[in-house]
């Protein structure tokens, strides 16, 4: 069925031969009607006003059935072909007439119903061979990317940036779309050249398109197809017979495409009767022509009689959804026979969709359901993309599509033995991703091939059940590209659906039913001759995208309940007889819909060829509108919608038939309809309904039995979160990335430091520029084992960051050598594990970055940063004011002019562990710093790390260990600079959170 006032989508068509003309040629004239007859000629048309005091559907229903009476046998209707504007009014029309014979207590031998299409349709010849869209699209993608492009400067002014497949694919729809508006007329690029060019309408391009249809339709014939335009131009001239047909009705057809009426009016030559039902009283004779069309010098003026009160401004498309729903309310389970609804803005679909739940109702939209949305059409889009460039973020997408891990799974198991964990399988891929990053499917499976350390130290099953999936991808991906479309990608889909039992019961198994049907007719039409030309110019991935081109046209309608509510375009509305009708986007460039700009065919092009054109489409929606106020006008109620704006914010603006009242009603009118839109409708207060109840603390938590350095600063930053994370290990979840995290990235740095340090050979060197090179040298082996050869744009820049830091930091070590430091010892542990270093009864663990020690016998402890706060700010901050810091984690040293707190405590405390193992020795403590900048690569010692510091330190931290041997995790920090619990917190923990089971117990 014909979109709903959409942007116009024509079907694809063809080509025909090359009749270049040079005279100049008349316009093309729209015929006003029916041709006369003569004396000899059976044939005869007549035009029947039905009146517009009821709806169309029961004046026709009438008309159809009139002459019938009771008990006198069935209505005989089954020599008629009536012409309805759309499918949805053909079904309306069928269901009318049953109810209207049943009313008569008798039966209807049906007529036959169809749309204007029928009598132009290039199927109706015997003995032609129309190309299918699919085959019309194949042949114009070949010849596009065959054809010396040098030829068709007017077209193709400059070549493409790239002459691939996606150009030829969306220029050859682009083309097709085209050339089927031409068809609408009769016309051909061929045929319009000579009337454009008379006219002076870029004949030159013209005159091109008309050498490039002829090159296509010399493909067709060469492929055994025939040109569906030219079949359509030869059916126009000399339209077949219509066996059993004695009549023909035009029903409510208000705007026909030009050449159904030139075929028609060819039958009506050769003997064919035919009626034109109107629907408007029959004193407005004057303003239609003879085959119902209204004039556009009548209707593009005409005063429509609209009550301001029926004409209501919404804010959005939301907001207009919930407008038709308040009107819909007090009909209750009535609303599907009362009301009609109109929706000639797509964007308003879902939304109204939506909001009829909360009447316990559904919405059942006659166009179908696109297969772009369906989950089938995505899991074949990731898997494209996949075959295009080994993406292995597309990899991913695709293995999180359920079918397509269960058929992974089982090939594991096939070779295993062993059913392996979905879950553990896309639990180890994400560790990968943080890990590795991969750029590409192959990367990823080098990766999972090497036995995984650190973060990703799977165990060996789930290790081995990763390498498996990613082979076995690898391996499918291989075959599809190596194998044609038609067979590989079948095989595959048997591999995910294979095993699928379907339940006819099950709506989800109907539908998927209906969509694997559609597919597979997708997939057949490519599997043609058609399509051998081009198959060796395009890549598989191409062929694929091709596919979908085709299946994003499709729509599958599931079955429609008596219940549903209609979602009807704006030509279907005629059509229903419910006594309220209700119409959203009543906005300017839907009613009526308005084509600017239109690469081809300009509305200016488009009247002198005689097709439909923005002053056509206005006088038909304005007679339309007209009929639908009168048809209510005694019995029933209409109400007119329109937005302000759209869904993304863009300003719209009333319809033009809005402001199609009289004169001296103008200006009240204007104002009423550009004034402010009412307040939309806010959503109620957000209210939390859960809140996280975290368990009491089990006595056996890690927790309890040893402590991080590190962890002291989680603690100190927010109790509760400590808990979360290192009691409970709750941990945000890592989104995709495609760059190093911060931790990734200062890992490079240490590593590369750290092998700097054990280089017993380069340690003690007092050259800058060879430990430059040892630092990189290291850095880059480090990059290529961790990320592999092929790194990406943004770890390319990374690693040279990274790079420029240490060939700023060499210069420090040099410096530092020159001046007598030496490297003593590097990641070295707090204590040992029999003896480990223990604060409050608790051990603490930890591994200094590096110790040095001076030729005076001076020690210094360093830890190396890739930030740029200081060590001192980093581990004292000040107090707010109002804020409960408890006694022990005070420090006399000030933030500024407030008094300090500690906010970390990890080089105090590893100086006072060395001072432990090393008393009496001088032990200083600090950062290394390698900023993003020359001055921020730099040593940063502590230069007031005094005995009260290390003391007020030590106590700190022992007042952390005492409240966390306590279970003193509540209450939760109102301010922090991280929040890893924000999405769960929403800010403010002491709300979203039940503390219950961390509070102490009340005797």
């Amino acid at each position: 069925m014909p979109p709903r006032h959409r942007k116009s989508q024509p079907s694809d068509d063809s080509q025909l031969e090359l009749g270049l003309l040079s005279e100049s040629v008349e316009p093309t004239k729209r015929p006003e009607g029916p041709p006369e007859t003569n004396a000899s000629t059976a044939g005869s048309s007549r035009r029947l006003f039905l009146g517009w005091e009821e709806p169309l559907l029961a004046t026709v229903s009438r008309f159809l059935c009139s002459g019938a009476l009771p008990g006198t046998g069935p209505v005989d209707l089954s020599g008629l072909l009536i012409i309805v504007p759309t499918k949805h009014a053909g079904r309306r029309l069928r269901e009318s007439l049953a109810i209207h014979a049943a009313e008569l207590n008798t039966a209807v031998l049906p007529p036959r119903v169809v749309t204007p299409d029928f009598l132009v349709n290039p199927e109706r010849l015997e003995g032609k061979r129309p190309a299918s869209p699919a085959e019309m699209c194949a042949v114009l993608m070949s010849a596009l990317l065959e054809v010396d492009l040098s030829h068709y400067r007017e077209v193709f002014p400059v070549d493409p940036v790239e002459r691939n497949a996606d150009w030829a694919l969306r220029t050859a729809d682009e083309l097709n779309r085209a050339r089927s508006l031409l068809g609408e007329g009769g016309h051909t690029f061929a045929s319009a050249l000579p009337l454009l060019a008379g006219a002076g309408l870029e004949a030159d391009r013209w005159r091109e398109l008309a050498r490039l249809e002829q090159e296509l339709q010399r493909r067709l014939r060469a492929c055994g197809l025939d040109d569906p335009q030219e079949l359509r131009r030869s059916l126009v001239k000399a339209p077949p017979e219509l066996p059993g047909t004695s009549r023909i009705v035009l029903a409510g057809l208000s705007d026909p495409i030009p050449c159904m009426v030139t075929a028609l009016e060819q039958l009506i030559a050769q003997g064919m009767r035919c009626d034109i039902l109107i629907q408007a009283p029959e004193s407005l004779a004057p303003l239609f022509d003879g085959w119902g069309r209204p004039l556009t010098t009548e209707w593009l003026n005409r005063e429509i009689p609209i009550d301001l009160k029926s004409i209501h401004l919404a804010a959005n498309p939301q907001e207009q959804a919930n407008l038709a729903i308040t009107w819909m309310k007090p009909y209750g389970n009535q609303a599907p026979r009362m009301v009609a609804v109109g929706i000639p803005d797509p964007e308003t679909i879902k939304p109204f969709s939506e909001a009829l739940l909360d009447l316990q109702l559904n919405a059942f939209d006659p166009a179908g359901k696109s297969l772009k949305s369906h989950w089938l059409t995505y899991l074949l889009r990731r898997l494209g993309q996949l075959i295009a460039v080994d993406s292995f973020e597309a990899a991913v997408s695709l293995l999180h599509c359920p079918e397509v891990i269960a058929a992974a799974a089982s090939q594991v198991e096939a070779q295993t033995g062993q059913r392996p964990s979905l879950t553990g399988i896309l639990v180890s891929l994400d560790k990968l991703a943080q890990e590795h990053l991969p750029g590409s499917l192959g990367e990823a499976l080098e990766f999972a091939g090497r036995t995984p350390r650190g973060r990703r130290a799977d165990a060996p099953e789930t290790a081995k059940a990763l390498h498996l999936t990613l082979d076995w991808l690898d391996r499918q991906c291989r075959l599809l590209r190596r194998k044609p479309l038609v067979e590989g990608l079948p095989e595959f889909l048997a591999m995910l659906f294979g095993d699928r039992l379907l339940d006819s019961t099950n709506a989800a198994d109907e539908e998927f039913a209906d969509v694997l049907g559609l597919f597979t007719g997708a997939l057949e039409s490519l599997n043609v001759p058609a399509f051998e030309p081009l198959r060796p110019l395009i890549e598989a991935a191409d062929e694929l995208d091709l596919l979908l081109h085709l299946l994003d046209r499709e729509a599958w309608v599931p079955d429609r309940r008596a219940e549903d509510i209609d979602l009807l375009g704006w030509l279907e509305l005629s059509w229903e007889d419910a006594p309220h009708l209700i119409i959203t986007g009543m906005n300017e460039g839907l009613v009526p819909e308005s084509i600017y700009g239109h690469a081809f065919l300009p509305d200016s092009a488009r009247k002198f060829l005689g097709l439909r054109h923005n002053d056509t489409r206005g006088a038909r929606d304005a007679f339309l509108l007209t009929g639908l106020m009168a048809s209510r006008k005694k019995s029933g109620r209409v109400d007119l919608i329109f937005g302000r704006t759209s869904s993304a914010g863009d300003p719209l603006r009333p319809s033009r038939l809005l402001l199609a009242c009289p004169e001296t009603e103008l200006p009240s009118r204007v104002s009423a309809l550009f004034q402010d839109p009412p307040a939309a409708q806010l959503p109620p207060p957000w209210t939390r309904t859960w809140q996280l109840t975290p368990p009491a603390p089990d006595p056996d938590l890690r927790i309890f039995q040893s402590i991080q350095v590190t962890a002291f600063r989680d603690y100190l930053a927010c109790p509760l979160q400590f808990y979360l994370k290192k009691g409970l290990g709750m941990n945000k979840p890592q989104d995709s990335k495609d760059e190093l995290d911060g931790l990734q990235f200062g890992n490079l740095i240490h590593h590369a430091l750290e092998t700097y340090g054990t280089n017993l050979e380069m340690r003690d060197c007092e050259d800058e520029a060879s430990i430059a090179e040892c630092l990189l040298e290291t850095l880059d082996s480090q990059v290529t084992a961790i990320y592999g050869r092929r790194l990406t744009a943004p770890l390319l820049v990374q690693r040279e960051s990274a790079r420029q830091r240490l060939r700023w930091w060499a210069a420090c070590e040099a410096d530092n050598r020159r001046q007598g430091w030496r490297i003593l010892e590097v990641e070295c542990p707090l204590g040992s594990d029999d003896q480990p270093w223990r604060i409050g009864g608790l051990p603490v663990h930890g591994r200094i970055d590096r110790i040095e020690e001076h030729r005076s016998g001076d020690l210094r402890v360093l830890d190396f940063k890739t930030g740029k706060t200081a060590v001192r700010e980093n581990h004292i901050g000040s107090i707010r004011e109002g804020a409960h810091v408890p006694e022990w984690a005070r420090t006399t040293a000030l933030k500024g002019n407030r008094p300090g707190r500690w906010t970390d405590l990890q080089i105090p405390l590893y100086v006072l562990a060395w001072q432990q193992r090393h008393p009496g020795r001088q032990i200083s403590g600090g950062y290394g710093l390698l900023g993003e900048s020359k001055a921020g690569v730099k040593l940063d010692l502590w230069d007031d790390l005094d005995a009260e510091r290390l003391n007020e330190a030590l106590t700190c931290a022992e007042g952390v260990v005492a409240a966390i041997l306590a279970r003193q995790f509540w209450p939760p920090s109102l301010y922090l600079k991280y929040d890893d619990f924000r999405e769960v917190f929403f800010s403010n923990a002491l709300e979203a959170v039940n503390p219950c089971h961390l509070l102490p117990a009340t005797p």
